[in-house]
């Protein structure tokens, strides 16, 4: 299945659908983004926290909190914040349409389409693979 999308710019970006993959095509000046992994400064902080009985806070608000800037006591936290460089979780051509990891595809092929939920995206000159479930 094949679906054609304008975008702002009146680029003409093409979805095709086969099996468990999307093939997006069109567009230019593409950005894209790789994820933040928390894992060894989140760790760093509960070790260095829990030995002064400071309070402890999520996961979820170590990862907004670690990029206060403002707050000293974080900056040798967020210096072991690192990009996951094997791994894009967003892709978006200038003028849209902005796409990423956990996205359902299904809106640029119609309504009543199947569920196209993107589980991985690989990009390489100019073409996005979405992987997807």
């Amino acid at each position: 299945m094949k679906a054609i999308y304008k975008n702002r710019y009146k680029d003409e970006i093409t979805f095709e659908h086969e099996g468990d993959t999307v093939v997006m095509t069109g567009g230019s000046w593409f950005r894209y983004s790789w994820p933040n992994v928390y894992d060894k400064a989140y760790e760093a902080f509960i070790q260095d926290n829990a030995k002064h009985l400071i309070p402890l806070m999520s996961l979820e608000e170590f990862k907004k909190e670690v990029h206060n800037y403002k707050d000293e006591t974080m900056r040798p936290y967020s210096q072991l914040v690192y990009s996951d460089k094997d791994t894009i979780d967003m892709v978006d051509p200038s003028g849209g349409p902005y796409i990423s990891l956990g996205d359902n595809l299904k809106e640029f092929f119609g309504k009543d389409y199947q569920d196209l939920v993107i589980t991985e995206i690989k990009f390489k000159e100019n073409v996005v693979t979405f992987k997807i479930k």
